[in-house]
């Protein structure tokens, strides 16, 4: 199943997943539900990875930009993580693929690391870390501190 952003144009999406020849349903809406059923998410950078981390649903952190983007954001952004759920941790907790490094093949290999016994036991520690970094209600102000925090620190 795919999860379809509110940004992302549904009538492309079908044509993409039309051509790839891959069998994937499209579902709007009932995010939370959704991520209580599955076992890893595929996700771009954003604040689904947290909402998907504070429900306990691990993911490969994926994002792709323009090299123009890219490089820009590496000049501006003085952080060492992308992902949400990293960046409240301090330490990557879930795997970020970027630019040359998202790759089906790659995403493949992570995916199914993460989905070993071991390794998914060691993922749901590391998420209940990032939930319990977070505490009580408000963890949307403590992100927003936390990453003017680590961007001040890595200038």
């Amino acid at each position: 199943m795919l999860l379809k952003a509110d940004t992302i144009d549904r009538t492309a999406l079908q044509e993409k997943i039309e051509q790839s020849g891959v069998n994937i349903k499209i579902v709007e809406g009932n995010n939370y539900d959704l991520f209580g059923v599955a076992d890893l998410a595929l996700a771009t950078s954003g604040t689904v990875t947290l909402e998907a981390a504070l429900l306990g649903l691990g993911s490969v952190i994926v994002y792709r930009t323009g090299w123009l983007n890219a490089f820009i954001a590496k000049l501006v952004l003085n952080i060492p993580y992308i992902g949400l759920p990293n960046i409240v941790a301090g330490r990557q907790v879930l795997p970020e693929l970027l630019q040359e490094n998202f790759t089906a093949e790659k995403v493949a290999a992570v995916a199914e690391e993460l989905l070993q016994p071991e390794q998914k036991k060691k993922m749901q520690e590391d998420l209940q870390f990032v939930k319990d970094r977070l505490g009580k209600p408000g963890a949307v102000g403590r992100v927003a501190e936390l990453i003017l925090q680590v961007a001040g620190e890595n200038k």
